[in-house]
This record gives C-alpha cells, sequence and structure tokens, in this order.
C-alpha cells in the first residue's frame, strides 16, 4: 500500500484539535460551509475509516491522529487499529505496525460458525479445531472436545504471536 505524505503538523494543528481519548477531531476555525469552526471535522468512507480534507486532498484520521501526537509522518508503516474499529481513533488504540502484523490482526470472518476466531468445530469427529495463520502459513494448534479450551489455545498462541512478532511500540 502506498501511502501519500501527510501535510505538516503545523497545519494540522492549526486547523484540526484532536481529543485523544476519543479520536474525534474538530475544526479549529471556518474553513467552509461544511467545516465550521468546532464542528467535527471529517466522516466515514465507505469502508468505515474516518477520513478528513485538508487542502483538497483526503487523509486518513488514524494517520492524521498519529502525526498530532507524534509529531511524526508513519510513512509506508501502517497504523492499526487494535480494537478492529475503524471509526475509533483514540491514540491508545492504534499502533504502528508493518503490513504482515495489521493482516494478522483482522476481524473474523464472516462464515465463522464457532463465534471464536481461529477455531472451527468438526462435525463428522465432534470435535473444535483451532488454528493461526502466520507468514502464510496455517498452523494447527490442536483439536479439542470443549469450545472454551480451543479458544484459550488460539487466545494463547496470538498473544506469543504478537509479544514476539516485533509489533513497534509508539514513540
Amino acid at each position: 500500500m502506498n501511502f501519500h505524505p501527510l501535510p505538516p503538523v503545523k497545519l494540522v494543528r492549526e486547523l484540526l484539535t484532536y481529543f485523544p481519548d476519543t479520536g474525534v477531531f474538530r475544526w479549529k476555525k471556518t474553513l467552509s460551509n461544511r467545516a465550521k469552526a468546532g464542528s467535527q471535522a471529517g466522516g466515514p468512507n465507505g469502508k468505515g475509516y474516518v477520513e478528513i480534507k485538508i487542502d483538497k486532498k483526503v487523509y486518513k484520521a488514524h494517520r492524521l491522529a498519529w502525526l498530532h501526537v507524534y509529531e511524526q509522518d508513519p510513512g509506508q508503516s501502517e497504523i492499526d487499529h487494535e480494537d478492529l474499529n475503524k471509526g475509533n481513533n483514540s491514540i491508545g488504540n492504534l499502533r504502528l505496525v508493518t503490513r504482515k502484523q495489521n493482516n494478522e490482526n483482522m476481524p473474523m470472518l464472516k462464515n465463522n460458525t464457532s463465534g471464536v476466531r481461529g477455531v472451527s468445530y468438526q462435525k463428522k469427529n465432534d470435535i473444535w479445531t483451532a488454528y493461526i495463520y502466520h507468514n502464510k502459513n496455517r498452523i494447527h494448534l490442536g483439536s479439542f472436545k470443549d469450545l472454551s479450551l480451543a479458544a484459550m489455545a488460539r487466545q494463547n498462541a496470538e498473544a506469543k504471536m504478537f509479544t514476539h512478532s516485533g509489533i513497534k511500540e509508539k514513540p
């Protein structure tokens, strides 16, 4: 994915107030009928991300939040929403990650029948199978008679993988 450079942090701070606890941006001054002082800046795009238009260019709010707080453009790194809510741009919910790491933190697939990511039911054998993907490989974590044990195996593997996968900390 190619990201275009963000505007200078000075300009962003002149135009917008950012509330780190809520992730909301508000316009500091009136720029148009849509961008009035005190009103919420931006809105959701078709994919759920909040976008804000500055100088006729559209920017993702989570990238602007990172810039606003840490005074650095994330460049080609991605910003992950830890809770998977693309509209939650609170700074505590954002982390700088690689593409691979961002792919590992994806929501549960719509065809999931167990209700637990990385756990499927094998009707033929009456067991729950836990698995996780890493480096494009599906890793079998075990087969269990109980859904909660399979879910626990998946959670443990996920925690171990994210702890050791080099997810970048906030600056």
